[in-house]
């Protein structure tokens, strides 16, 4: 637990900087979601069925809960490779040594 901590106050900085840009696209992608879907939902009512607007947000909800979901996964991901590279100098395969180094700066 203790070196967990360790690991943590030396890497807090990557890992708010990974996370805040993995949100900026996410935010992003979500926000280009919910225009799309709102689009889509005014041409649905502007059909005034009411089958089609059903089945239009739960469209809508069901991408926003996929992009939360992969945003949610590849956070942890990230964690991960964070964590594992400051414990043990690897990253695990998933990423090269160059992207994971380039998350640590020298403070």
């Amino acid at each position: 637990m203790q070196r967990s901590a360790a690991y943590l106050r030396k890497t807090w900085g990557e890992q708010i900087a990974g996370n805040l840009g993995m949100g900026l696209a996410f935010g992003l992608i979500s926000l280009a979601t919910i225009a799309a879907g709102v689009v889509l939902l005014v041409a649905a009512a502007a059909t005034e069925s009411a089958a089609l607007i059903i089945v239009v947000a739960a469209c809508l909800l069901l991408a926003l809960v996929g992009i939360a979901l992969v945003s949610s996964a590849l956070s942890g991901v990230y964690a991960a490779a964070v964590y594992r590279y400051a414990a043990e100098g690897e990253t695990g395969g998933f990423f090269t040594p160059a992207m994971v180094r380039s998350a640590f700066r020298a403070k």
